[in-house]
């Protein structure tokens, strides 16, 4: 299990539209609607997994400018 909070940096006035996007991801939590920029908590199986939604799916949003991690918690997935 990965568990990301995530600033997500957009363009001017596309706020709105990009987090109704992305709520309508599994394992994506809106946070908060800013100025220029939305929170997000977002849950994933794995590491890997939590980097391929970032990079296929938020990324390719319109609007989206970049995404940066403020934490990302993961177990090892090769734990018992």
């Amino acid at each position: 299990m990965t568990i990301s909070s995530l600033i997500v940096k957009c363009k001017l006035g596309n706020e709105e539209n990009i987090a109704s996007r992305l709520r309508k991801f599994c394992g994506i939590t809106v946070e908060e609607v800013l100025q220029g920029q939305l929170i997000l908590v977002m849950e994933n199986e794995s590491l890997n997994e939590a980097h391929e939604m970032m990079d296929k799916e938020i990324n390719n949003i319109p609007g989206v400018l970049g995404i940066y991690p403020a934490y990302i918690y993961f177990e090892d997935e090769f734990s018992a």
